[in-house]
């Protein structure tokens, strides 16, 4: 019995000569095309690929681990100023200052937090299509896109100014404030933001389109999520809320913290494999 002769190519990782239909590597073992969905995955089964893939790309925890640790200090430098005005001697003493202090440190911890987002989304990206998350090709295309990523993070910042604001202005006016019920307000309302615009800096990753039409369309595959997946947002804001309330502590115990990094790691890896399979946009 004689089969048809099959074409050969070679392996871009390790050189060696496999066959054109070949997967993966028979030599290195490396995925030599690129991942395919022919049907959407919605639900849990996106967080259980999530996982699948990560398995294969454990160094995106550590591309992860710098973003967490930013996006844990521009949360607390949010919720600073709801404890430091909870005693009203703030409002007398270095009110300016303590303001000024957080705006500044906001928007550094912003700025650089965007940069390491756009970083591991293109890792992320590679992960994804080719089990390969590229660490210095990816680190390179944040870079590129470092004008786009410096509106995204002024965008943040504005949003995240916002609580701030609204509790000074209810401590100006009332000369009080309840510390329980002002942090709770504050963790739902970055819970809020956080998933309404979780599609934001994959697609300022993917796509080459003025800031404006890219919020826009973070907003609109949001609320198409949401018409259509229900469970994913709802684990994704479930996530989000503990992540802000139990920040605080999260340096407190190693295993917790370990826990957290994998947690945020799946949820990165979900949102940006939520965009290739069921909206096919890369």
């Amino acid at each position: 019995m004689t089969f048809p002769s099959e074409e050969f190519v070679k392996c871009p990782y390790c050189g060696v000569l496999i066959p054109e239909s070949s997967i993966y590597c028979l030599n290195c073992g490396k995925r030599v095309k690129p991942r395919t969905y022919l049907s959407k995955i919605r639900g849990l089964s996106i967080f259980s690929e999530a996982v699948e893939i990560l398995s294969k790309n454990l160094g995106l925890v550590f591309l992860v681990f710098p973003g967490m640790f930013l996006y844990l200090f521009a949360s607390t430098v949010t919720l600073m100023v709801v404890y430091a005005y909870s005693d009203p001697i703030w409002i007398d003493d270095g009110f300016l200052s303590w303001t000024l202090q957080s705006l500044i440190w906001l928007s550094i911890f912003l700025i650089i937090l965007m940069i390491f987002e756009g970083w591991f989304t293109v890792a992320t990206v590679n992960a994804i299509q080719m089990d390969n998350i590229r660490i210095k090709e990816s680190f390179k295309s944040a870079i590129r896109k470092f004008p786009m990523l410096l509106k995204v993070a002024l965008f943040y910042c504005g949003l995240f100014l916002v609580p701030s604001a609204i509790i000074l202005l209810y401590m100006l006016i009332f000369r009080r404030l309840y510390v329980t019920v002002s942090s709770t307000l504050v963790y739902i309302f970055l819970m809020v933001i956080s998933v309404l615009f979780m599609f934001l800096v994959p697609l300022s990753m993917i796509k080459n389109v003025p800031f404006k039409i890219l919020l826009n369309e973070a907003i609109e595959r949001f609320l198409e999520t949401f018409l259509m997946d229900k469970k994913f947002v709802i684990i994704v804001a479930g996530y989000y809320f503990f992540f802000y309330l139990v920040s605080p502590f999260i340096f407190a115990n190693t295993i917790f913290l370990l826990l957290h990094l994998f947690l945020y790691t799946i949820i990165v890896l979900a949102r940006i494999l939520y965009l290739k399979v069921n909206f096919a946009l890369f």
